[in-house]
């Protein structure tokens, strides 16, 4: 059974890869040649931290605490932060491919102290988000009196259910993975049905609208066929190699028509 440290590793190694892929996606759409350090330079300058903090309220399940989180912050995301990166003010159908790619994680107070709690008065959530590079430019002027000395940008009472959300630029693709890993601190611990409610999500949701993550689902069943492939070859290789080792009065039953069987009255 894997640790939670363990688990914690693998998911940041995920989440991480994602962006990565949404990097080298965009990328595709606009050049015909692609190469790692364009991806990295893209995810370097299109993605920032975000902090997402809500109203305080009276002690709450943790549950229902994450199922809160999702929905302010997909509501903050639909109808605040998307329309402002776009030239016209305005998310629909047609320009949500420009939508920038976040992940949340869930947490709640004191975890950085590897504390734990079913029940919650501050939910707040982690992660990051990869703006598109046509928006970044407008993302930091329609949020410029929110920046602060430090450069980061903190923007107060966003929506009703919101009390602060914060960005903060994350300059390398270690940065996010350092962040990321932060940011799954709590959520990697919520393993049983009590607790586990959505604890992390990718936004925006999948739709014809948005079409990365049918692109990506595409890319993984193609890798998974062609790792399938290899693996097939790979296991003939082998077998041609058992069968160089099998003396040839014992390995002429194991031929194209053979049976499998060994001859009757073998000599060993």
């Amino acid at each position: 059974m894997k640790s939670t440290k363990q688990h914690q590793k693998e998911l940041t190694k995920w989440v991480v890869q994602i962006f990565c892929k949404k990097a080298e996606y965009e990328l595709n759409l606009k050049y015909r040649i692609n190469n790692n350090k364009m991806t990295t330079d893209y995810v370097s300058d299109s993605t920032y931290s975000v902090t997402v903090i809500l109203k305080n309220s009276a002690l709450t399940d943790i549950r229902f605490g994450q199922e809160k989180l999702q929905r302010e912050f997909n509501h903050y995301l639909i109808r605040h932060l998307g329309p402002k990166l776009m030239d016209r003010d305005k998310l629909d159908a047609r320009n949500l491919k420009y939508a920038p790619l976040c992940f949340l994680s869930f947490d709640i107070e004191g975890t950085r102290y590897n504390s734990f709690d079913v029940q919650t008065e501050s939910p707040h959530g982690h992660g990051a988000v990869m703006f598109h590079e046509a928006t970044v430019y407008n993302f930091t002027q329609a949020n410029k009196q929110f920046l602060q000395e430090d450069g980061s940008y903190k923007i107060n009472n966003p929506t009703p259910g919101i009390a602060q959300i914060e960005f903060r630029r994350l300059p390398s693709v270690a940065d996010l993975a350092r962040f990321i890993d932060y940011s799954l601190k709590f959520a990697v611990k919520l393993k049983s049905n009590q607790t586990n409610g959505q604890p992390y999500n990718f936004y925006p949701a999948s739709s014809a609208s948005y079409p990365f993550w049918k692109h990506l689902s595409m890319v993984d069943d193609a890798a998974g066929h062609v790792k399938a492939v290899v693996q097939k070859a790979e296991n003939g290789i082998e077998r041609l190699r058992v069968l160089e080792n099998i003396p040839h009065r014992i390995r002429r039953g194991i031929g194209r028509n053979g049976s499998g069987k060994t001859p009757r009255h073998p000599t060993i």
